[in-house]
């Protein structure tokens, strides 16, 4: 075999230009989440280094799926973990016990999912063109948006990034002809991965399922998916009004964080590491998702509704719905899910916010920003993809716009550094036993008096106070018979992919 056969045959197996894309991102956006670095940054989110020692004591310890942190509030335990979406806890957990230190560990996860994002899109919009270089074009634009910079050097959201991270897989496992526990688990983790940003997943998550030519299958996975899920969240939805949840999200005053569309384009004060603000000029952290991916989506959209949008709505009268024409609706799905995020991140939505109660728990309205990021970077494979004659040209314009948009963004990928000592304080016993908890006070159970609760944030207590806290955090009785319930149907449904996987192999020998 000669040396340009093997060349030849190598890359029919293996996706070079997609793991030279991998390795271009990791030296660019990803430049400064190299774990075996010893530098570290500062975020906002300052217990997740103390959440993930919690939880993987927790899963050493086999209190799976762990529900409290045990150190938390002064060494009572804090019911964080059967509250908070666990995805994220999971994967960076997973990676701390591999050998990582714990800030190792979270940057891994910051970049393994940066790096998950840009596989995601890539294999989302294979449904759209096969061409490997095409591809690049969302893949590159999603992954390295300034958004994502924002979540992770400013933010430090896990859960956050891991929603932007597989949303796009969570789709692309709804539009597969087979894979049924690959999928099924993907979607699970995505439907886990965060509290609000979860909801709306999975509420269009079920309509790309429904509109799947095959639909039987589709929905088959998005029913384990959600079975799969129910081990969360059942105590979310049954023990959340045991604690002061509702109390805390109301005093977020969502009005005050909304957005003005330029913020989305461009951010007026400059790139800084602040937080969100009232207004359109006092915000300290940027929400733009990066000027390249605009233009791009834009042209991309236009080419779609030129070219395609005939197509579906021809097919949306017919009793079949073939695969084309269900990938068509589903691009539709995802341009009105874009769409509609957007409205709701800018101050002319606030009398839907005002009308609907649900919405307000987001407390954020800029958050619906991964929503307008996803369908932007989906809709860029549209930019170029139909005008390949000359081939050459669009394949030109494809790698300019990814050179541009990674030179463009990559700046941004860069957090406070903070040294070793004080990054080792963020989960280490002081912090974790007496400060952690309170940085997410929504948790805390209703059989704890909110009023010594905030006195001790301030100041440390007598033993008096002390003891009955201990006392108080004692009487919280969590509905744990129904906690095992759930438990036990997502157990039961992972047993059904494993047994489903064996007897499929089974039938293909006899």
């Amino acid at each position: 075999m000669t040396m340009q056969n093997f060349v030849l045959k190598l890359s029919q197996k293996v996706n070079l230009i997609f793991i030279l894309a991998l390795g271009i991102l990791v030296i660019t956006v990803g430049r400064n989440l190299n774990p075996f670095a010893k530098n570290f940054f500062s975020y906002h989110d300052v217990s997740q280094p103390s959440r993930i020692e919690q939880f993987t004591h927790e899963v050493v310890r086999f209190n799976i799926p762990p529900q409290i942190a045990p150190d938390y509030a002064f060494r009572n335990g804090y019911p964080v973990f059967t509250f908070y979406a666990p995805t994220a806890y999971w994967i960076t957990s997973a990676l701390h016990l591999t050998g990582f230190e714990i800030n190792q560990a979270i940057k891994s996860s910051f970049l393994l999912s940066i790096l998950t994002a840009f596989a995601g899109m890539y294999m989302l919009v294979s449904h759209v063109s096969k061409d490997r270089i095409l591809r690049l074009l969302p893949a590159f634009l999603y992954a390295a948006s300034p958004w994502i910079a924002s979540e992770i050097f400013v933010r430090g959201n896990l859960a956050e990034i891991w929603c932007l991270a597989l949303l796009p897989w969570g789709v692309w496992a709804l539009m597969r002809q087979n894979g049924y526990i690959l999928s099924s688990i993907i979607l699970s983790a995505l439907f886990t991965s965060h509290n609000a940003l979860s909801i709306v997943a999975i509420v269009f998550c079920g309509c790309i399922a429904y509109v799947q030519n095959n639909r039987r299958f589709a929905l088959k996975i998005y029913a384990t998916a959600l079975v799969f899920s129910m081990y969360f969240w059942v105590p979310v939805l049954i023990g959340l009004s045991g604690t002061y949840a509702y109390d805390i999200a109301k005093l977020t005053r969502y009005y005050d964080h909304f957005l003005c569309i330029q913020q989305i384009w461009t951010t007026p004060n400059g790139w800084g590491y602040g937080g969100s603000a009232p207004g359109c000029l006092q915000d300290g952290v940027s929400f733009m998702i990066g000027k390249v991916l605009i233009l791009t989506a834009l042209i991309g959209l236009i080419v779609f509704l030129i070219t395609y949008l005939r197509k579906c709505y021809s097919s949306l009268g017919k009793s079949n719905v073939t695969h084309e024409s269900s990938a068509l609706i589903t691009t539709v799905l995802i341009v009105a899910l874009g769409l509609g995020s957007l409205l709701l991140t800018l101050y002319l939505s606030q009398p839907i916010w005002s009308a609907i109660s649900l919405l307000q728990s987001f407390q954020f309205p800029w958050r619906f920003l991964i929503f307008v990021l996803f369908s932007a970077s989906y809709m860029s494979i549209f930019a170029f993809t139909y005008f390949q004659r000359p081939k050459h040209l669009s394949y030109g314009a494809t790698i300019i716009v990814c050179i541009l948009a990674i030179a463009m963004s990559s700046r941004y990928f860069v957090g406070q550094d903070i040294s070793p000592d004080n990054a080792y304080k963020l989960y280490g016993p002081e912090f974790t036993r007496q400060k952690a908890a309170y940085t997410i006070p929504e948790y805390l159970p209703r059989t704890v008096d909110l009023n010594l609760w905030n006195r001790l944030r301030t100041r440390s207590g007598s033993k008096e106070e002390y003891a009955r806290l201990t006392a108080q955090f004692a009487a919280y009785k969590p509905p744990t018979v129904l906690y095992t319930i759930s438990q036990a149907l997502s157990l039961g449904a992972l047993g059904f992919l494993i047994w489903n996987h064996i007897y499929k192999k089974i039938q293909k020998k006899v």
